[in-house]
């Protein structure tokens, strides 16, 4: 990656040089193209690295990922905690699984059949004496067919200009990395769930 990384950048200096109205053509579409798989790929590379421990407030750390987010004003993401759950962990390596899951819900939602009502992204955690646990519950639409096959790299039904299927598998090593696990299902009521749990770490 950091070889390519350089080559790149100068392949996209040339092209808007060399290439009339480089902004509008398909040369810059081809190269944001290539630029968003290598950083899907530092992701994934970053997501399976060893945790570095650190003392963390998990409320304080979902927070930020959701103020981070862009939502849509026909969904609604509920916080559910403000009190501060203290842990030991790794903070990148949690965020990761988490912010990939409040985006697939909120895409989730703003792909479901419209209605009166705003549709919600229900987001709890906290703390056993074992181990620490993520929740995101929506009202989006649903899982397709076939989902446990989602964590697949380079497996999604989203649009393949936009996307390049790395999320959840993305997502998954970097839970491995804290020796957590992930759980994808569908929800009676519709929408589907989504949890991550892993272990807590020790002072």
């Amino acid at each position: 990656m950091h070889e390519i990384n350089p080559l790149v950048g100068r392949i996209e200096a040339v092209a808007r040089a060399e290439v009339p109205n480089y902004d509008e053509g398909k040369t810059a579409q081809a190269i944001s193209r290539l630029k968003g798989l290598m950083e899907a790929l530092r992701l994934l590379n970053e997501a399976s690295k060893p945790p570095q421990a650190e003392d963390l407030d998990l409320t304080e750390l979902i927070h930020q990922v959701g103020y981070e987010l862009t939502v849509p004003n026909d969904v609604e993401l509920v916080l559910v905690r403000d009190d501060p759950v203290a842990i030991v962990g790794d903070g990148n390596l949690i965020r990761l699984p988490v912010a990939n899951a409040l985006r697939n819900a909120i895409e989730a939602c703003m792909a479901a059949p419209k209605r009166e009502e705003v549709r919600r992204v229900v987001v709890n955690w906290g703390t056993t004496d074992r181990d620490a646990w993520v929740s995101v519950l929506d009202d989006g639409c649903g899982l397709p067919d076939g989902f446990d096959k989602v964590w697949e790299a380079g497996r999604t039904n989203k649009s393949r200009a936009e996307h390049y299927g790395m999320g959840l598998s993305i997502a998954r090593a970097a839970a491995a990395s804290v020796r957590g696990r992930l759980s994808l299902r569908p929800r009676e009521s519709g929408g589907s769930a989504f949890e991550m749990r892993w272990p807590l770490e020790r002072d």
